[in-house]
């Protein structure tokens, strides 16, 4: 049972519908526009008031699979129903996910996968981004009235593998800047069409250590006038670089025989004293760019994954920009899963 390219839309953020069919173009997917009430939040509201339900849901569901294969949803975890006992707002969000539950019960579709991108607004998203860091953890707000189905729940919820083999969800802050949202759901749907590819011939490895001799990539820094490469000391800046001012770059060979010698420039980098009094630990964010003429191996995960969390962990928002062949090739590799809410993809 395939995964398929149709995508429904269920939010009341309007803002983002032209971003996320802006995406669309990129990673292959396209919005459903058939005639299920599913089709929009409009439409599902229209259903839910003429049924005074929303037990239809996942009938809609299953029908749309057997169709199509499985959607890609994007919907609000909060949503206004008009139905009793909602005064949360979650009864719709809830169903959804507990009818791919009960759908995955059947042999047929034990193989399916849920796709979710689930938006919430700011203050929600940070009381319950640190509950919901893991996933499988959304799966524990169902609770049902048949013991049988609560066992099943829990188990996606206690079993990590039994919930990455049926679920790809990801919880997001509806309400951050909408470059980073097309960020974040081009990284999502890639990584789980990958996942949902792995028996084709289109699955895409992850590149093997580079053990040969290179020059270490440098690792450089445009202030003002100024820029800084390593240790050294500052030159004029060239117009024709095209960096963009305040924003790290590691230019060359990142690879295992140099990532040491880069991770040093790296951190001398950010420890450096600048003339124009610029700290990088006063700044909410920094960006740190690997351009696509720049070259990685397998191993570079792993070792982002271990700067952020030890050496680095004191600075604020670190995100790495990486263009999407890039992504691509590092997807597959060991610490990919540690680091990949912290890319940024940048052409």
């Amino acid at each position: 049972m395939q995964t398929a390219n149709k995508t429904l839309i269920l939010t009341e953020h309007t803002n983002l519908i032209p971003v996320f069919l802006d995406t669309f173009k990129t990673v292959k997917l396209e919005r459903y526009e058939g005639d299920s009430p599913l089709s929009s939040l409009d439409a599902m509201k229209n259903k839910i008031k003429e049924e005074g339900s929303i037990s239809f849901i996942k009938k809609e569901i299953l029908s749309l699979i057997k169709n199509y294969g499985s959607p890609f949803i994007i919907i609000d975890m909060l949503i206004k129903s008009n139905i009793d006992k909602d005064d949360e707002r979650i009864k719709i969000f809830k169903t959804f996910l507990l009818s791919y539950i009960i759908i995955m019960e059947n042999q047929e579709f034990k193989n399916i996968s849920c796709n979710m991108l689930i938006l919430i607004d700011k203050n929600n998203y940070e009381r319950l981004n640190s509950i919901y860091a893991k996933p499988q953890n959304i799966i524990g707000i169902l609770k049902t009235n048949d013991e049988r189905i609560n066992k099943i729940i829990n188990n996606y919820v206690t079993d990590q593998k039994k919930f990455f083999n049926n679920f790809n969800i990801l919880l997001i802050n509806a309400e951050k800047e909408p470059s980073l949202i097309k960020s974040e759901l081009t990284l999502f749907s890639n990584r789980f069409k990958s996942k949902n590819r792995q028996t084709e011939e289109t699955v895409i490895s992850s590149i093997a250590p580079k053990t040969s001799a290179a020059e270490a990539a440098d690792v450089v820094i445009h202030l003002g006038n100024l820029l800084y490469k390593n240790s050294e000391e500052p030159i004029e800046y060239d117009a024709n670089l095209n960096l963009t001012e305040k924003e790290v770059y590691i230019l060359g060979n990142f690879t295992s025989y140099t990532r040491l010698d880069v991770v040093k420039r790296l951190l001398a980098m950010m420890n450096r004293k600048f003339e124009n009094d610029f700290d990088f630990k006063n700044e909410n964010s920094i960006n740190i760019h690997i351009p696509k003429d720049s070259e990685i191996d397998s191993t570079i995960p792993t070792t982002i994954a271990q700067l952020l969390s030890k050496e680095l962990h004191s600075y604020k928002d670190i995100r790495i920009k990486i263009p999407l062949t890039t992504y691509k090739e590092i997807q597959n590799a060991t610490g990919f899963n540690m680091i990949h809410k912290k890319i940024i993809i940048s052409n």
